[in-house]
């Protein structure tokens, strides 16, 4: 076996798992999905891969399923900044500071 051959093994096996848990995968699975696979295929950026191109060609067709649950999470990501956002304009709004510049007391007698 070669190198390129094993680190393919190593990525088609990561994705595979990845695939599997696609569901249930945060932000943070997510991350270190990209960082491993990017790791690993640094390794053999330099190998001959042309024999590998189907197992890698189907290995970019789940890189679709993959980044569509990278686009949900950040989808969901960006709508709870903006609840954020939206709740922190309304606090604002309500807890204006006013000053008054004068006071008024009115006596009746």
């Amino acid at each position: 076996m070669s190198k390129a051959e094993g680190i393919l093994l190593q990525v088609e096996a990561l994705t595979y798992q990845m695939v599997q848990n696609l569901e249930f995968a945060d932000y943070h699975d997510l991350s270190e999905f990209v960082f491993e696979r990017e790791r690993l295929l640094a390794e053999i950026k330099e190998e001959p891969l042309a024999e590998y191109e189907p197992r890698i060609n189907q290995i970019l067709d789940q890189d679709k399923l993959i980044g569509a649950r990278m686009m949900v999470v950040k989808e969901e990501a960006q709508k709870a900044i903006d609840k954020f956002q939206t709740a922190d304009k309304y606090k604002q709004a309500y807890d204006k500071d006013y000053t008054l510049d004068s006071v008024l007391f009115n006596r009746r007698k």
